[in-house]
């Protein structure tokens, strides 16, 4: 996030978390002082987080989608889980976590030391696809759907490497 978003954030404003599954947050309030800090909450639970300039401007960015457009103008619409997913797939966690194929490897391989029994990566994927089932079953939120479409194409590009 620049410091000019950051000047021109109010209450309502929605910013996107760089990390925790790019999940949405919504401006809920500030606090004035020495240092201005933000209320921010995510969207659809009650919990409030105060957060710095230096917090903001490192791990969010202001979700652009939630602007109206002037009159005239095209109705810009937010990206949908799948888009999302495969921007995360292909991009973020692609230059955090390294290839698909050497994370879910490295996974199995801990996992099958943990366990005493030889893990495959394809099991890590579907078993992190159950984690992020079981969480949709006690609440449902974007960010775990977002996940389970990103988990899906990461099987699917660990399929289609094996040939």
């Amino acid at each position: 996030m620049t410091s000019e978003e950051l000047g021109s954030l109010k209450v309502g404003d929605r910013i996107i978390s760089n990390t925790h599954c790019r999940a949405i947050y919504e401006v809920v309030g500030f606090v004035e002082g020495y240092q201005t800090r933000w209320k921010i909450r995510p969207i659809d639970e009650e919990e409030v987080y105060l957060l710095g300039a230096r917090e903001l401007r490192q791990y969010y960015e202001v979700e652009r989608m939630n602007v109206r457009p002037a009159a005239g103008e095209d109705v810009i619409e937010k990206p949908g889980i799948l888009e999302r997913a495969k921007e995360l797939v292909h991009g973020d966690r692609r230059a955090a976590y390294g290839s698909v194929k050497e994370d879910m490897t490295r996974i199995a391989k801990l996992w099958s030391a943990i366990l005493g029994q030889p893990i495959l990566p394809e099991e890590v994927v579907l078993c992190m696809i159950a984690v992020k089932i079981s969480r949709l079953c006690h609440k449902i939120q974007e960010d775990s759907m977002v996940d389970i479409a990103g988990y899906a194409e990461v099987l699917s590009m660990l399929v289609r490497e094996k040939g």
